[in-house]
């Protein structure tokens, strides 16, 4: 093997087999298989109802490793929600997504302030908290009033829930709870791509996204594929409403246990 050859071998195993194995020490396989299946299942249920990928997702993430959360989940999180606005682009409420991505500008710099400054534990905590409040919103029905005021400020919300915790949907989901399900999938689709893009670019620029972010987000686009391509199926034989009862059942355990885990030192 000749110098060229070893600078070669040398580049592959620094940019690619390096990071692997740093992504594969943080977990153990039957915790990745766990982390899996938890993409999978919010994977299932945002490509079915709009949103839900972290609600689902990231209180179990959480509660696995931290590392999960919340780059890699962001990162896989736009891939899903482009796929959502192409699936309904005609029904997308063009003025509506303006206006919320608007306000996702100054949201992401107020997460980057408020990641930048949670212990682990305090972002566990947050992650519960805020998953709890997404659950309460969707099984009380809470609603936000459209008006070109609110969607701005249901952006700053989310964009900053999203960016410090990866779960940045409750906010919306209130927001166009009372719209028609394809106008709410396109429109979410539209605002969660362009903000979580926002998102990641902050991210990026304020240097948290590395090779292990990068390599574990690549590694849960499997399951996040499959679930995406589920969903069709899931949409077309299980009711709307069995579905959500379902993710506030899931969601809602998922948050308490973290809580808990978190309370008793777990």
């Amino acid at each position: 093997m000749d110098g060229a050859d070893i600078n070669f071998v040398d580049t592959v195993t620094a940019s690619v087999v390096l990071p692997s194995l740093l992504v594969l020490e943080f977990a153990s396989p039957l915790e990745w298989t766990a982390a899996c299946l938890a993409v999978l299942a919010g994977a299932t249920v945002q490509g079915t109802i709009g949103l839900g990928l972290a609600i689902v997702s990231v209180p179990i993430l959480t509660l696995i490793d931290p590392t999960f959360v919340p780059v890699p989940v962001q990162l896989i999180a736009v891939l899903i929600a482009a796929a959502q606005l192409v699936r309904e682009r005609k029904a997308l409420d063009v003025r509506g997504a303006g206006l919320v991505l608007v306000g996702r500008v100054p949201g992401a710099a107020l997460g980057l302030w408020l990641l930048s400054n949670l212990s682990e534990t305090t972002l566990g905590l947050t992650v519960g908290l805020v998953v709890l409040f997404g659950v309460a919103a969707m099984a009380f029905g809470w609603s936000i009033p459209i008006t070109r005021s609110s969607q701005v400020l249901t952006g700053v919300a989310s964009g900053a829930m999203g960016l410090s915790t990866g779960v940045g949907g409750p906010p919306l989901g209130m927001l166009y709870r009372n719209q028609s399900g394809p106008e709410l999938r396109a429109t979410l689709g539209a605002v969660f791509t362009l903000g979580i893009t926002i998102n990641v670019t902050t991210l990026a620029l304020a240097g948290r996204v590395g090779p292990t972010e990068l390599t574990t987000a690549a590694i849960l686009l499997i399951p996040l594929a499959a679930g995406f391509a589920l969903s069709s199926w899931v949409a077309r034989r299980v009711p709307a409403r069995v579905l959500r009862e379902g993710v506030l059942v899931v969601s809602a355990l998922a948050a308490l246990t973290l809580l808990g885990s978190l309370a008793f030192g777990g």
